[in-house]
């Protein structure tokens, strides 16, 4: 808001420098050259320029609110390794993730963090695995209230997909920002750093998404598929609401009754195929 106020206030003074000097052209076009400089190479422009367009093509695929568990139900790690499972709505070839520390009291310090196909319960598919970045660096301190988002990172994700993103929590650390009786996840027995273990070692379940909020991808609307690209599963509800401990799937199967209008006037939800009709008995 600061920004647009100085930029009508330098717009309403300009109009006056324009007016004094409609006399001189020469003025006047010396005038009108340095706004249009100045207003080229205005900082909020800038900043909006570049917020906007790396993040245009990508699309929020899955993501989940958090709550502040009771004190006595708040989770403890140390020096162990978080998987957690989630389901992607939209396909991509670029992801991102996105880490909270919403309701903490302390700073969460990610030691490190990875990205891959899941396979089978805390199982990744091999050769999927990918290390995470946060502006360049692998690991990360958020503060309390604070979320982090990852720097992307290339992955081939098909729609309705399962992930796997995995959280090394170096330090004694509460899970404060956590889900309620939703989440598929698991914990390693086995201190230590294993983020990039293709199968978790000592996992034992957690019936939570604790830390993570969201994956964003960029979505594949190029592609020779383009109804790949959308559907409904896995929203910010965490799937619905459905207590369910594979991934909390809305019972409806939304994801894959919803198909995409690819046609080049535009891109729009279509209802879900209608079955043919049976034959009367």
């Amino acid at each position: 808001m600061r920004s647009v106020h100085f930029l009508l206030d330098l717009l309403e003074r300009s109009s006056k420098r324009v007016l004094r000097a409609a006399g001189d052209p020469r003025r006047l076009l010396s005038v009108a050259a340095a706004t249009l400089v100045f207003l080229a190479g205005d900082p909020a422009g800038q900043i909006a320029y570049a917020h906007d367009q790396p993040e245009k093509s990508f699309v929020a695929s899955w993501a989940v609110g958090h709550i502040n568990p009771l004190p006595a139900n708040v989770a403890q790690y140390s020096n162990q390794t978080l998987r957690e499972i989630v389901r992607t709505s939209v396909g991509g070839d670029d992801v991102r993730v996105r880490i909270t520390n919403t309701f903490g009291t302390e700073t969460l310090v990610i030691g490190a963090a990875h990205i891959a196909v899941s396979s089978s319960g805390s199982k990744i598919v091999p050769g999927t695995d990918r290390a995470l970045t946060f502006s360049g660096r692998t690991s990360v301190s958020i503060p309390p209230g604070a979320p982090v988002l990852s720097d992307p990172v290339r992955l081939d994700v098909k729609p309705l997909s399962d992930l796997a993103v995995s959280i090394y929590l170096p330090n004694p650390t509460k899970a404060e920002t956590s889900t309620f009786i939703q989440g598929n996840s698991y914990v390693s027995l086995t201190s230590g750093n294993h983020v990039a273990a293709e199968d978790l070692p000592g996992a034992s379940p957690v019936a939570a998404w604790p830390f993570l909020s969201g994956v964003n991808e960029r979505c594949r609307f190029r592609r020779p598929d383009p109804q790949s690209c959308l559907s409904r599963s896995g929203q910010a509800s965490g799937g619905g609401g459905e207590r369910r401990a594979a991934h909390s799937r809305p019972a409806w199967g939304g994801g894959s009754r919803l198909r995409l209008d690819a046609t080049p006037a535009g891109r729009k939800l279509l209802p879900p195929p209608q079955p043919s009709a049976r034959p009367a008995p």
